[in-house]
């Protein structure tokens, strides 16, 4: 072999070389596709999970405040009550003991506001 034949061997070698590393790159790659598609598909399924999916951040915003912000015996805070509670998907048993519980509180004028109509 003669000097072209040696430069045509060290080429060859090394284009194997960047082939193999080529190939680790694409596997590494396509791992780390998968597990960026289980990360969406787990977000996915957490948001699909929220009782909050399909409402607007600022009625959620808007209610927790004025919930925060009113009188506990006031209409107002009776009705946003149960507007928490459904927003939070409460069960009928869970909204019940809310109710009751304003009821020992703060006597019958906190079921005032709709707290009745569960």
């Amino acid at each position: 072999r003669g000097p072209l034949g040696q430069r045509v061997a060290e080429l060859e070698r090394r284009n194997e070389s960047l082939a193999r590393e080529l190939e680790d790159y694409e596997v590494k790659a396509r791992m780390q596709v998968k597990v960026l598609q289980d990360e969406i598909a787990r977000l996915a399924s957490q948001a699909s999970e929220s009782p909050f999916r399909g409402v607007p951040f600022e009625y959620l915003r808007e209610v927790l405040l004025r919930y925060m912000l009113t009188s506990a015996g006031s209409r107002e805070h009776g009705d946003l009550t149960l507007v928490v509670a459904d927003l939070l998907q409460f069960s009928p048993e869970d909204k019940h003991k809310v109710i009751a519980h304003r009821q020992r509180m703060a006597g019958p004028t906190a079921l005032l506001g709709g707290l009745w109509a569960t």
